[in-house]
């Protein structure tokens, strides 16, 4: 039941792909759609733009994947304190990898990349091109589980008409073994309008009960990645259950959730964008089971990422969003923001977590129309004109 009424069953398992025209139309002028095809010897890039498509393929992909898995494990095992050095492993996949990339993309300045195998663990915006520059001062990056996926579908959600969140920070202020206090949580949602839920009021059966009434759903909390079985994935909330399964959220229940009315989802958690690589199918993360769910975007952690760091820029992309930037330009602009502030730490293993998945859009607000407005208030002043000749006629009755 759950996969037949599931639009990412529908997208995954459907006959029908869309065309090149059809990827073409729903891609803004200055988007560039990367590809991703992993061969045995072989890189292949698919590149497709408003002008055209092209294919290339980047031999040496041994040694490719080699300085990538290198440069992966710089980025996840940081040291408070210690300088990221992009060194050697930086400069040799300028070479062998963003050139290419460069070069496919032309000068499009918006990338959505579909990766391929190990691929999806690498935040492409920390790469540096030939001069040492990192591709996030030049470019907005957003990534995708499939072609197909770039192709609206129709859906049944509600359109929310204002920019209202669901945010919950269940360790603001005190930790729980084995997961820790995370003291900058409660900052990070402070202020945000909609609904926050801290601490103890931060529960599993919260969200389970405010889900899919609010366009944004921000969680600054714990996660735990299984990359050995996906099952063991989870989202941790308020434990105010002994049972664990009772506490958490996990992978395999939010399948079964309708998210059809929400437009983006915030996992500001630990390693919410990794989980177990199955083959070309990528990886079983938690932001595939909100996709599942029907949610269009997620931003997840790729690691164990800094506290400080990560409310700064979520706080940030918040108010680049409510200007009407769309999610994959307000997401490099808050990491750009962070990298010029008076933080100590700006390098990339501190900003290069937070990745955008799916739709790329401004966050979509329905828009109050005076026609809705009429259908409001006719009834409202129909009742006010029954009312008082209600009370006219008791006043007559009581007079006579």
């Amino acid at each position: 039941k759950i996969e037949q009424n599931s639009s990412y069953y529908k997208l995954k398992y459907s006959d029908s792909f869309p065309g090149v025209e059809a990827i073409k139309r729903n891609i803004g002028p200055r988007q560039g759609v990367i590809s991703l095809l992993c061969g045995q010897d072989y890189l292949h890039i698919l590149t497709i733009t408003k002008e055209g498509v092209s294919l290339q393929a980047m031999g040496n992909l041994p040694e490719i994947k080699r300085l990538a898995e290198a440069w992966i494990t710089q980025l996840r095992t940081t040291e408070s304190g210690r300088r990221f050095n992009a060194g050697n492993t930086g400069q040799q996949l300028s070479k062998h990898l963003v050139n290419d990339l460069l070069q496919a993309a032309g000068k499009k300045e918006e990338w959505i990349i579909i990766p391929d195998d190990f691929f999806h663990y690498l935040p492409f915006e920390s790469l540096t091109d030939t001069s040492g520059r990192f591709l996030l001062e030049s470019h907005a990056i957003s990534y995708h589980f499939g072609a197909r996926f770039l192709v609206p579908q129709q859906t049944d959600g509600v359109r929310h008409s204002e920019y209202n969140i669901l945010s919950m920070a269940p360790f603001a202020a005190r930790g729980f073994q084995p997961m820790n206090r995370l003291p900058a949580s409660a900052g990070e949602i402070a202020g945000l309008p909609g609904k926050q839920f801290t601490d103890s009021l931060a529960t599993k059966e919260q969200f389970l009960a405010a889900l899919n009434r609010y366009p944004i759903v921000h969680l600054a909390t714990h996660a735990v990645a299984d990359v050995e079985n996906s099952t063991g994935s989870f989202i941790a909330f308020y434990p105010n259950h002994n049972a664990p399964a009772e506490n958490n959220l996990y992978l395999d229940e939010l399948y079964g959730l309708n998210m059809d009315s929400t437009d983006l989802v915030i996992m500001s958690a630990c390693e919410t964008g990794t989980g177990q690589l199955a083959g070309s199918e990528g990886v079983m993360s938690l932001s595939r089971g909100f996709t599942y769910a029907g949610c269009n975007s997620v931003v997840n952690s790729l690691w164990k990422a800094d506290d400080q760091a990560t409310a700064a820029i979520l706080k940030t992309f918040h108010a680049y969003l409510q200007k009407g930037y769309n999610k994959s330009k307000a997401l490099q602009l808050a990491k750009l923001d962070y990298i010029k502030s008076d933080a100590v730490h700006k390098s990339p293993d501190f900003w290069a977590h937070l990745m955008l998945i799916g739709d790329t859009n401004e966050i979509k607000l329905g828009k109050k129309t005076a026609e809705g407005l009429w259908l409001i208030l006719i009834p409202s002043a129909v009742l006010t004109v029954v009312l008082v000749l209600y009370m006219r006629s008791r006043n007559k009755k009581k007079l006579s």
